[in-house]
């Protein structure tokens, strides 16, 4: 099972460079391209199936084949197509006219006509051409879908047979075929359009919410990081300060407030700096800073930070390094550090 997610994901992952998906910014344009594709090689795989029955029931080559091996090349070009394009009406226009013309060359072999048995792919191909690109190609292919009915209807009437009597119950049936045809299609337009006026209003809706969230992320980074600036300009006129006051002659208790006004400061400061990162994190300006830092040393140092607060617990608070630790390290010194103490005060 694993295998297979990862192979699908590595199919994935190819056909998204082959397609140089990452012109596509919007995840409604990757759903619909992806649909066109996935349509295109379902239905390739069909037509070379019925490549092989059709060999075999005709004995050889055929008109219906041609049509057939045409339908697969079109396909192919129309799909590889959105390597160099982004226009979706592109593939709601091609496979409404590859389906048209298809239908129409096969329903002129043996005077078919209205009986062809790939009018049914009509309504297919307005409920695809809907999805990709809109109601307004649906109605389109319903239009087109109609001449076609209309055009194979003609077909139909205009041929006799002259070894069957009943020629008016032969037109009779072809009418009925042709009002029945008319019809589905008329339903698959309307069903269609409005399917994909919906379909395409939550894309957009979605889309728009999309943008308005990342303009509020925006404004928010830009207020953190501004808070942060303006914050830590008078925090660092206190600290200033509270230095000066201590190097002051003050009583014990005077000098025991203004330590603890200093590490107030110093924490809050810590606070400042970290809702400067988150900013920094945000707006994709944060850069990291390498250094050889040595491992035991910087461990040691952490440990000495919180023996205070671990001793006023039951806490332990112990250090083991193991052997096969280097004992240096590149890396940006001040995010490793951060990394353990999250660890170690959680």
């Amino acid at each position: 099972m694993v295998n297979a997610e990862l192979g699908l994901r590595e199919m994935t992952e190819l056909f998204d460079q082959i397609m140089r998906m990452n012109r596509f910014v919007k995840s409604s344009d990757i759903v619909r391209l992806r649909a066109i594709v996935i349509a295109a090689f379902a239905f390739s795989m069909i037509q070379f199936f019925n490549l092989i029955q059709m060999w075999f029931v005709y004995g050889g080559w055929s008109l219906d084949a041609s049509i057939s091996l045409g339908s697969i090349a079109g396909l192919f070009v129309l799909g590889f197509s959105f390597r160099y394009h982004r226009h979706f009406w592109l593939a709601a226009v091609g496979f409404t006219v590859m389906a048209a013309a298809g239908i129409l060359l096969s329903a002129m072999e043996n005077s078919l006509g209205i009986n062809s048995s790939l009018v049914p792919f009509l309504p297919i191909v307005i409920f695809m051409s809907g999805f990709v690109s809109g109601w307004r190609m649906s109605v389109f292919s319903g239009i087109v879908g109609l001449a076609v009915i209309a055009g194979l209807y003609q077909i139909s009437a205009g041929v006799t047979f002259p070894n069957i009597v009943n020629q008016e119950l032969i037109a009779q049936k072809n009418y009925h075929r042709f009002i029945q045809a008319a019809l589905s299609c008329l339903m698959a337009t309307g069903i269609s359009a409005l399917v994909s006026l919906v379909m395409h209003g939550l894309f957009k809706r979605d889309e728009d919410n999309l943008v308005k969230v990342k303009i509020a992320e925006q404004k928010r980074t830009a207020f953190l990081s501004s808070l942060s600036h303006e914050i830590r300009t008078p925090l660092n006129g206190i600290l200033g300060m509270t230095h000066l006051l201590m190097k002051t002659e003050m009583s014990n208790q005077q000098n025991q407030y203004a330590n603890m006004v200093k590490d107030c400061s110093d924490k809050l400061l810590e606070v400042v700096g970290n809702v400067m990162e988150i900013s920094q994190i945000d707006s994709a300006r944060m850069m990291l800073k390498p250094e050889t830092i040595d491992i035991p040393a910087m461990a040691k140092n952490l440990i000495k930070h919180h023996a205070e607060t671990t001793n006023q617990t039951d806490v332990f608070l112990g250090l083991h390094i193991a052997p096969d630790v280097p004992k240096f390290l590149h890396a940006d010194r001040k995010r490793i550090e951060l990394v353990i103490n999250n660890l170690l005060t959680n």
